[in-house]
């Protein structure tokens, strides 16, 4: 898409990806040699993008001090963050896909080429916290049967199955939002909000920027993006 920033005019290419798919590997790499832009920008926050460049994307979770986090009160926040990483490290086990290895070939290639890379994501320990804090008991309980009771499907996903969950990112988008309403608020929403301003901030100067996201994060960097563009919103 191309917007109009105030400042110039930018072309903005947002990819899609799966975090645990060789086909998403492949297709960042296409699209970089295909675009040559001018910034790479990356869903990621500063924590993760250190833990991948330093191939630690577990060190969170085998560090922590079960008797700390009890102490501190963020039980809650602990298992949340367990349960979501254990999903994509599953689905990546099962692959030969580490999650975010897409993210990871990026930075690479920015590197590589010399492209300046753009951290764009919010610090993952903020979206985790807002959705505990945000949800009620019943939604909190609710979401925690329904994601445990998911990860037994997991072993059932092949390569097909998971290609037709990027292709239909937003219908999974919608499952989530009917799902936990909060927990599609924090995670999806406020996220492309956040995202969009940052790379219409960023678009400035720039001719040719590249996105790469997870697929149910498109439509809503999108649309933020025109709002802004329009002097709808203001984040």
């Amino acid at each position: 898409m191309r917007i109009n920033n105030g400042h110039n005019t930018c072309d903005i290419y947002i990819l899609g990806t799966a975090h645990v798919s060789e086909e998403s590997i492949r297709e960042v790499e296409e699209a970089i040699k295909e675009i040559d832009p001018d910034l790479i920008a990356v869903e990621l926050d500063s924590e993760r993008f250190l833990a991948l460049v330093n191939g630690e994307e577990d060190k969170d979770l085998k560090s922590i001090n079960i008797l700390e986090v009890l102490k501190s009160g963020d039980i809650g926040l602990f298992l949340l963050h367990t349960v979501l990483a254990g999903f994509q490290r599953e689905i990546g086990e099962r692959f030969n896909v580490k999650p975010g290895s897409e993210m990871k070939r990026a930075i690479e290639l920015a590197k590589l080429y010399k492209k300046p890379l753009y951290l764009i994501d919010r610090p993952v320990d903020v979206t985790l916290r807002r959705a505990l804090n945000s949800m009620p008991l019943k939604e909190k309980l609710k979401l925690l049967l329904n994601l445990f009771d998911e990860g037994e499907e997991i072993a059932k996903l092949d390569r097909k199955t998971i290609r037709e969950m990027v292709d239909n990112a937003q219908e999974l988008v919608e499952i989530l939002k009917h799902l936990s309403p909060t927990l599609y608020k924090v995670f999806v929403d406020e996220r492309d909000r956040y995202m969009a301003k940052n790379i219409f901030d960023t678009s400035i100067g720039r001719e040719k920027i590249l996105v790469v996201v997870g697929a149910g994060h498109v439509k809503g960097i999108v649309d933020y993006l025109k709002k802004l563009e329009r002097g709808e919103v203001k984040i």
